[in-house]
């Protein structure tokens, strides 16, 4: 009897210490597997910082495989792809991770904006608008998801959802957003003037100028809107004003108004009009040139020509002068003067000898030098 129950003691005893042998062994296999998979994640982010993307590739999809659950892992591993140019591969994860129900709203939002990532990158800008705006609403994304919603409505040519876009921001306010938003009115009147409505495209064309006064592109489509109904005299009437008002920008709409008004026979409004700015700024080029080609058509050669050697005693754009120097005495038949202008912009160009240049300022001398007479960089390389 003693013998019986000595014997089944050692076998619970032998039991025991097999179980806790077992437990041991499973325990350490599961902690060793953990460990593998935080190793090959770690290396992974490592690889990616250091630009090593093969590396960082090879341990996203073992971390992948070992745990399915690192979402993180999943996006990386997308976002590289589509950068490598596998578009249709990166959609295909990040759009499967949208299938997932355990998702926490963190991680959910980086799949939606990897996926209107690769959208875009795709081509397929409408998927990248719905995807981009699942998270229109998250703090953390709405300023990241910004630009690429604007750039996806102009590149469909949605220009009234970029304004609305644009408008809702709180850049609206800002100097180069109030222009863009005009420009975007602008378009939106363009595409209306293509379908015959003219008068509905005015309005938005009126509509960008509350938004900047100055903007050149309202102004010409409106004159020209104003041309396609017969009312030469309203668009010559916009681009008049606008050149009086914003000289600097005014040159966009010279050959417009010179072709109205030659249409009306007015074209002495033309010279008075580059005058009339001139005399407000004598350093205006545009209008400078502009009315030297007038004299030049009327033969009044001489004036054209004191009136560029005045600007060129200004020091204005000497390359610009001496070309319209060359054709004045061209258009007067002085050849060998036309010839003289015209060699100093082939000089320019092709000079006789070498001509050393400042890689920094572009600085120019015949002579080679280390350090740059005007900058005062160091070339270290002729």
């Amino acid at each position: 009897m003693e013998a019986s129950v000595s014997g089944q003691i050692w076998l619970i005893l032998f039991l025991a210490v097999a179980f806790i042998f077992a437990f041991y062994y499973l325990y350490s296999k599961k902690s060793e597997k953990a460990v593998n998979e935080k190793n090959a994640y770690l290396l992974a982010l490592k690889y990616i910082a250091e630009g090593e993307t093969r590396r960082a590739v090879e341990k996203l999809k073992e971390t992948v495989r070992n745990d399915t659950n690192n979402i993180d892992a999943y996006i990386k591993l997308g976002d590289i792809l589509r950068r490598q140019g596998l578009v249709n591969n990166a959609v295909r994860i990040h759009k499967d991770l949208t299938l997932r129900g355990n998702i926490n709203k963190n991680d959910r939002a980086k799949i939606w904006f990897s996926l209107g990532l690769d959208y875009r990158a795709a081509g397929k800008y409408e998927k990248a608008e719905t995807s981009f705006k699942q998270i229109i609403d998250n703090k953390e994304y709405k300023e990241r998801i910004f630009p690429f919603l604007l750039k996806i409505y102009e590149q469909t040519d949605e220009y009234a959802k970029a304004f609305g876009l644009l408008k809702e921001s709180p850049l609206a306010s800002e100097g180069p957003y109030k222009h863009k938003m005009a420009v975007y009115k602008v378009l939106e009147g363009v595409q209306l003037a293509q379908k015959k409505e003219g008068k509905n495209a005015r309005l938005l064309y009126k509509e960008a100028l509350k938004y900047e006064p100055g903007c050149v592109y309202a102004h010409l489509y409106l004159g020209d809107s104003y041309l396609a109904e017969k009312r030469r005299d309203d668009a010559i009437e916009v681009w008049t004003r606008f050149c009086k008002k914003f000289p600097q920008k005014s040159y966009v709409l010279f050959p417009r108004l010179e072709k109205a008004w030659y249409d009306n026979g007015q074209f002495n409004k033309t010279e008075e009009l580059y005058t009339s700015i001139l005399n407000a700024d004598s350093t205006n080029l545009p209008a400078l040139l502009a009315l030297s080609k007038i004299l030049r058509k009327k033969g009044d050669f001489e004036t054209a020509v004191t009136l560029v050697n005045d600007a060129l005693k200004q020091d204005m754009d000497e390359e610009k002068l001496n070309a319209e120097l060359a054709q004045i005495y061209w258009d007067q038949e002085n050849y060998s003067q036309a010839a003289e202008y015209a060699l100093k912009l082939v000089n320019r160009y092709v000079p006789e000898s070498a001509v050393y240049s400042c890689r920094e300022c572009g600085y120019r001398s015949e002579q080679p030098f280390i350090k740059c007479p005007k900058c005062k960089k160091l070339n270290f390389e002729i």
